[in-house]
């Protein structure tokens, strides 16, 4: 694996959606892998990504935990 892409995420579903199109679309000549962090945003994020982008890592913490702690 050459490169760990992590997004955090809260209440920013249309935002991480654009996100992890425009990377897919740039990044294709590396082993990469993307993981979105969701902080309890509560905004569909998770149904989304299922939906759209099936086996991408998705971890929910259950509640706003702040930037340095969803990192």
């Amino acid at each position: 694996m050459n490169l760990s892409i992590i997004i955090l995420n809260y209440k920013t579903k249309g935002l991480v959606k654009q996100c992890l199109k425009n990377v897919m679309a740039t990044v294709k000549n590396l082993d990469y892998e993307l993981i979105v962090i969701d902080n309890g945003s509560n905004d569909g994020c998770e149904k989304m990504i299922k939906e759209n982008f099936p086996g991408l890592k998705f971890i929910q913490t259950g509640k706003n935990l702040g930037f340095a702690a969803g990192k």
